[in-house]
């Protein structure tokens, strides 16, 4: 994780000292209704979702051989989310995560083969694997 960071920084695109540091980070927001309600009360806010992307098209983007940049499973989305927190407050940053919990309930753990001995669960299902990779993402941000 600390690599990761090291290099978003040195691309040179990242101020590690914004002049206005963020306050509120919401991610997976959807309407962004926590975001728009934090800059109302006057903090600094920022709100990232998939579906926050222009080019959501999955045909398009197939054609185009591209992952949305709002996907924090794709690289560029994991970088983008760490560029966000990189431009937040020192100590003062909230993060707000809901990631997709549908292959974390109890009612779903006859097909994500989630259970209290294989809490991965059933890792070659794609979207085990996709719940998987963007939970430790979450986590290690």
């Amino acid at each position: 994780m600390i690599l990761i960071v090291l290099m978003v920084v040195w691309t040179g695109y990242v101020d590690i000292h914004p002049k206005r540091p963020l306050d509120l980070i919401e991610f997976f927001a959807g309407h962004a209704a926590i975001a728009r309600n934090g800059v109302v009360s006057g903090y600094r806010c920022a709100a990232l979702d998939l579906d926050f992307d222009s080019m959501r098209d999955p045909q398009r983007r197939l054609r185009l051989d591209k992952r949305s940049p709002f996907d924090l499973n794709s690289d560029s989305g994991f970088a983008l989310a760490v560029v966000l927190i990189l431009q937040g407050a020192w100590s003062q940053l909230v993060g707000i995560f809901a990631t997709c919990c549908s292959s974390f309930v109890q009612i779903n753990s006859g097909t994500s083969g989630r259970d209290m001995l294989t809490p991965e669960g059933r890792v070659n299902l794609p979207s085990v694997a996709r719940s998987n990779k963007l939970l430790s993402r979450t986590v290690s941000m």
